[in-house]
């Protein structure tokens, strides 16, 4: 073998050994970080899963307008007339379990109740029934200013969360195009 060539073979081992060291390191690097969560946003309800759910309803509580989705014993989802409505239901199921918001605003620093929309009850409310018995509710208010987002109450906690508006919106349309319960 010429010297040129065994110069060539010994310099194409060392770069793809040094290669292979930085990738080893790297990856050892990235084992290490700590775990963070796979969504780009905080959820409302961060222990839920979609599979968890049950039942949802959407109500507007302004028209009194409802939408009643179940898991029915196959597992698709069904209105409270039998109507499968199993994609829509997923994607209502998935929503919930992953309802983002960007804040929330303390007991303490909340202005009076109706500022926010809720005199006293809210404009739309969002309730999910999970196969364990917990029962969950997030009730919306007025849009925030910007009107990217909406004031919303959850659960039993006194705080007001800012929920993510293409959330709240899609809910929304869910309610007024699936079919009515």
């Amino acid at each position: 073998m010429p010297k040129s060539s065994r110069h060539t073979l010994v310099a194409l081992v060392v770069t793809f050994g040094i290669l292979l060291v930085l990738g080893l390191l790297v990856t050892t690097r990235q084992a290490n970080l700590p775990q963070t969560t796979p969504y780009p946003f905080t959820r409302v309800f961060e222990t839920i899963a979609e599979s968890e759910i049950a039942a949802v309803r959407i109500s507007d509580l302004l028209t009194n307008e409802q939408l009643t989705i179940t898991r029915a014993e196959n597992g698709r989802w069904i209105t409270a007339a039998g109507v499968d409505v199993h994609d829509a239901g997923t994607l209502i199921a998935r929503t919930f379990a992953l309802l983002p918001y960007d804040g929330i605003i303390a007991p303490e620093d909340q202005e009076d109740p109706s500022l926010y929309g809720f005199t006293p009850y809210g404009t739309l409310e969002m309730q999910a029934l999970l196969f364990n018995g917990e029962a969950h509710i997030a009730v919306v208010g007025y849009l925030a200013p910007g009107e990217r987002a909406y004031y919303a109450k959850i659960d039993d906690e006194d705080s007001v969360y800012i929920l993510l508006r293409p959330a709240v919106d899609y809910m929304l349309q869910q309610l007024r195009t699936v079919a009515p319960s």
